[in-house]
């Protein structure tokens, strides 16, 4: 399954992602975890526990900024794991959440490009 990290400075990023997901239509599964599909039928699947062996990937491993605008602290900052096989999907579902949350959110891309989520690109992003 193709996926990314949603990266926030908001401790409460799964929650709030959660919520306004749900407010969407998505669907609460066992556990934490929440799927939204989309007109087209594509899911959207959003966990709020990592595996601890994922942290040094979206903490520390090689990251490159898509933009000049301030990224989180990745010290001290929160993810949530996403998966989608749709970059469309992702990046329109994405780019609403960016404006409906109250803490900017990123997204760490599968070659570690760190994105506004606002900015994503559909074609350029990579899950």
């Amino acid at each position: 399954m193709k996926g990314a990290f949603l990266v926030s400075d908001d401790s409460e990023l799964y929650e709030e992602v959660r919520d306004a997901l749900l407010r969407s239509g998505a669907a609460a599964a066992a556990g934490d975890v929440v799927q939204l599909r989309d007109e087209k039928g594509n899911l959207l699947t959003v966990y709020g526990q990592l595996p601890s062996a994922t942290e040094w990937e979206w903490r520390e491993g090689s990251i490159t900024r898509r933009s000049a605008s301030d990224a989180p602290n990745m010290a001290t900052a929160t993810a949530c794991w996403v998966e989608c096989r749709s970059e469309e999907a992702f990046s329109l579902i994405v780019r609403r959440l960016a404006h409906e949350l109250s803490h900017p959110l990123w997204v760490l891309d599968g070659d570690g490009v760190l994105w506004p989520a606002d900015e994503i690109d559909p074609a350029q992003v990579r899950l």
